[in-house]
């Protein structure tokens, strides 16, 4: 792939990521279920600032003000991966603008696998500690695991630029100057 065309690629995979893993920390639907109350079909729906349930047509919510340690742990843990995403786009912008040295993509390839791995670490935690049969895990849930992809896929291809801009000489990724004889 040509220097920019691994660029705009990388951005675009940074910003679905970060895109996916916000999305996920801000609706609420982590997890779902469907009950009968009264003949009623109750719809229910929680995420990780609220609860809601829907029936005959009307919605009602109700944000957490106390909830479990987990749910603390997964909302900082998914929080700090998706700022760390979000850190390594601005790291990829930058390195856009000026094509400095390798040192911004060793920078970019470990926030995004450190932003991975917080992420990931985050839908453990919540999985592990919600084990009642009755719930279905929803949409915002299986988000994170796009978004962790992507930023995998990001962070493979900027290693993979690196590795191939050092091997042909060059020293600093992304020039695309003439190889320096010696």
């Amino acid at each position: 792939m040509h220097a920019d065309k691994e660029i705009i690629f990388s951005i675009t995979a940074i910003v679905c990521a970060f895109s996916l893993s916000s999305t996920s920390i801000a609706i609420p639907f982590w997890l779902t279920t469907e009950i009968t109350v009264d003949n009623v079909p109750v719809y229910s729906y929680a995420g990780l600032w609220k609860d809601c349930a829907e029936a005959l047509g009307d919605t009602e919510c109700i944000l957490f003000t106390d909830v479990k340690d987990f749910v603390n742990a997964t909302r900082g843990l998914l929080i700090v991966g998706t700022v760390m995403v979000g850190l390594s786009l601005l790291l990829v912008v930058k390195y856009a603008a000026n094509r400095s040295t390798e040192s911004l993509a060793n920078m970019r390839i470990i926030t995004l696998l450190l932003g991975v791995i917080l992420v990931i670490t985050a839908m453990i935690v919540f999985a592990s500690n919600t084990t009642d049969s009755g719930l279905t895990y929803g949409s915002a849930f299986y988000l994170t695991l796009p978004s962790s992809v992507s930023s995998i896929i990001a962070a493979y291809v900027v290693f993979r630029a690196k590795k191939s801009h050092v091997s042909h000489g060059y020293s600093p990724i992304g020039f695309e100057s003439a190889r320096t004889s010696v």
